[in-house]
């Protein structure tokens, strides 16, 4: 769920997306024409006011000009998409179901992507989070993991040998 700059809430689900009015009117909306329902499973109001929905078939822009999605064919690491994040600089992370973090540069539309070849423990990102220290936490089945300024990792887990010392689950979505 997300409130637009004129107060409509935006409602993503497993059936696509739907739009309702200060008058409780509800409205689908299609990004495609012709398209059949999307899942959507992230939404997110960007600082420029464009609206942005993952979906398991890539990323949704909509803003004051024409709609965008964003998918395997330019650029994106998956089409599978759980999580969305605005940072500090107006950059988007979009967290995946399968390939890891890919971060599109703010204006640039340029991804970079993470992986566990780049020291992720896994590539199902659940959730991903900006600290006051500028430091990026990501959600996994395998733990939470720091990636600092400078790209070092630092993963937290459950830890057999002592509860006290880790997590008490390896699967998380930070909220």
């Amino acid at each position: 769920l997300v409130e637009d700059k004129e107060g409509c809430i935006w409602a993503g689900t497993i059936k696509g997306l739907n739009k309702i009015n200060s008058q409780n009117q509800v409205t689908s909306v299609r990004m495609k024409e012709n398209e059949t329902t999307i899942t959507v499973t992230s939404s997110l109001l960007s600082k420029d006011g464009n609206l942005w929905f993952g979906t398991l078939s890539g990323v949704d822009k909509y803003g004051s000009e024409k709609a965008v999605r964003y998918t395997e064919s330019n650029g994106l690491i998956s089409n599978s998409i759980m999580t969305v994040l605005e940072d500090r600089e107006g950059n988007l992370w979009i967290g995946t179901d399968g390939k890891g973090v890919a971060k599109l540069r703010y204006k640039g539309e340029v991804f970079r992507n993470f992986s566990v070849k780049n020291n992720l423990p896994n590539d199902n990102i659940l959730s991903v989070f900006q600290d006051s220290h500028r430091d990026y936490w990501f959600g996994s089945p395998s733990g939470i993991t720091r990636m600092k300024e400078d790209g070092t990792m630092e993963t937290f887990t459950k830890t057999k040998s002592d509860m006290k010392l880790g997590l008490a689950s390896n699967t998380y979505s930070i909220a």
